[in-house]
């Protein structure tokens, strides 16, 4: 956390590349606008719930996480006991979207499990599930400029971050918001500040697509204006200022293996965008991943001549378990009948980073592989 003192901004993240002041002098066409996105509910079909118990010293927590090993260092930190002495067992939950990040009602129904000697569940109302965790409300001001010929040249981001009362993955979040908010266009000129704020609200967490959706609407709802503004087809100002292999990115990353001109293409072609573009729209994006990462699994033999998956992928409702399953049916060459999922045990299952950033099936694919 980088916090700005005297003042209720808990995290600052920047972009600085080029020379702002001239790039907007090159610029031909200019467009500001103004982005406001509410908060909002993850709504999952099943509210946060928690069981605890202690046992001889040691701690059982069942509950609907994805990230067990994160919970269990947590409350490993909370209690200051060793990891070893907790063990967290995650079922299939109904539905998670980010909400079921990292501590909620697990360390409360532990406190209570120590307190009174016995087993405590804690199962949130709908009510709780709102006042507990929430979409970032954020406001973007997005500034574009670009030449006659639809060339970008400068482009500044200002990003406001509410993340309540607390700061949670904010910082996270407002950083992975400033990163999305550039768009994979080649600018020579980029500017961005993405501050996490508090509030006097519920606090605002983890949720579908990590601070990208608010700035990629940003982002892109620009790019049409500016298309609009230069009487340019939205697609073929997409297609000259995408990143291409071997550009620069604006932190200094070189780009490798992008495809974003056959993306746009096939998008295009799919929904007939040349022959009537009326009802349609077109983006780009670029989304910060949970990388690097750590993916590990076991697959066990059994006697019956079945075969038992082991890993801490959770399953909340995506199929990942199946998917996972259906990966391991081809590798070993048998029926999918023939391959078992064991529940999500951190007793049992090797260390895996968490279940997030739409990860799972490749890294713990590749874990499978390999």
């Amino acid at each position: 956390m980088r916090p700005q003192e005297g003042t209720n901004i808990c995290h600052r993240f920047r972009i600085r590349h080029g020379d702002m002041e001239e790039g907007f002098k090159q610029a031909d066409v200019v467009v500001e606008e103004t982005y406001r996105t509410p908060g909002a509910q993850h709504a999952a079909m099943e509210p946060h719930a928690s069981v605890a118990r202690w046992q001889d010293g040691r701690l059982e927590v069942w509950t609907g996480t994805q990230t067990p090993f994160n919970l269990r260092m947590d409350l490993a930190g909370i209690f200051n006991i060793p990891e070893s002495q907790i063990r967290i067992i995650s079922p299939p939950m109904g539905g998670a979207f980010g909400a079921k990040t990292f501590v909620r009602t697990e360390a409360i129904a532990a406190c209570l499990a120590q307190k009174a000697g016995r087993p405590v569940k804690v199962v949130l109302s709908r009510y709780e599930e709102w006042l507990t965790l929430n979409r970032h409300p954020a406001t973007l001001q997005v500034k574009l400029g670009a030449r006659a010929d639809g060339t970008l040249v400068a482009k500044r981001v200002v990003c406001w971050v509410d993340t309540g009362a607390y700061a949670d993955c904010g910082p996270g979040v407002a950083q992975k918001m400033g990163y999305a908010a550039v768009g994979p266009y080649r600018i020579p000129q980029v500017w961005v500040d993405s501050l996490c704020v508090y509030t006097n609200l519920p606090p605002n967490g983890a949720f579908r697509g990590y601070g990208a959706m608010q700035a990629v609407w940003a982002s892109e709802r620009t790019m049409d204006i500016l298309a609009a503004k230069l009487g340019m087809d939205p697609l073929e100002l997409r297609l000259k200022n995408v990143l291409v292999d071997g550009d620069q990115f604006c932190t200094g990353e070189i780009m490798h293996d992008v495809h974003f001109i056959e993306c746009l293409h096939a998008a295009a072609g799919t929904i007939g965008w040349a022959d009537n573009k009326q009802g349609k729209g077109l983006c780009v994006l670029m989304k910060g991943m949970q990388t690097p990462s750590r993916a590990s699994i076991v697959v066990e033999a059994n006697d019956d001549g079945g075969y038992t998956v082991h890993c801490a992928t959770a399953e909340m409702g995506q199929g990942a378990w199946h998917s996972i399953r259906l990966m391991a049916a081809e590798l070993l060459g048998v029926e999918l009948e023939k391959v078992h999922y064991a529940e999500l045990d951190t007793d049992i299952v090797p260390y895996d980073t968490r279940t997030t950033s739409s990860r799972s099936t490749y890294m713990m694919g590749r874990a499978l592989a390999e």
